[in-house]
């Protein structure tokens, strides 16, 4: 019965960003062109990841400075961040300024992973603010795996964009 109810619990817990996520990967695969699939990806992602901060932004700021290591010490950062995420979307669907945009990506990424790890290695229980203030999804290695693989994605795109 105890497995049971965990399954039960992360579907209810991780529905929204599972939910979320396949759309962004469904609306991804809508180009003929295949190289332009995690672009894309990248793009939604940001884009409803921002959207659904602004729908409480006070509330996504007070949520994101219990972890992030840079919003703890500027409240300014967190009211930043879903603009930044915004303009990271837009850059993605656009496909302009890829390098800066791939760059900055990977430094927001990597800097919200290593916050998110240490507030799970603290032990305390945090809600996770990726998805504002609306939807609730606790702070746990799915967070970890959605900064870094994000990251990730960015820092293969410029290994790729100086390769050739």
């Amino acid at each position: 019965m105890d497995h049971l109810e965990t399954k039960t619990s992360f579907w209810k817990d991780y529905k929204p960003l599972i939910i979320i996520v396949l759309y962004c990967l469904l609306l991804s695969f809508i180009p003929k062109e295949t190289s332009a699939v995690s672009y894309l990806f990248m793009g939604y992602f940001f884009i409803f990841f921002s959207l659904f901060k602004f729908f409480d932004l006070d509330g996504f700021v007070e949520g994101f400075s219990k972890y992030d290591i840079i919003a703890k010490k500027s409240r300014v950062y967190g009211y930043v961040y879903p603009f930044l995420e915004l303009f990271l979307g837009i850059s993605y669907l656009e496909s302009s300024n890829i390098v800066l945009t791939n760059i900055l990506t990977f430094i927001l990424m990597e800097i919200s992973g290593v916050g998110v790890i240490l507030s799970i290695k603290s032990g305390r229980k945090i809600k996770c603010a990726c998805l504002g203030n609306i939807l609730n999804v606790p702070l746990s290695v799915v967070s970890i795996v959605e900064n870094f693989g994000m990251g990730a994605m960015a820092l293969y795109h410029l290994v790729m964009t100086f390769a050739i």
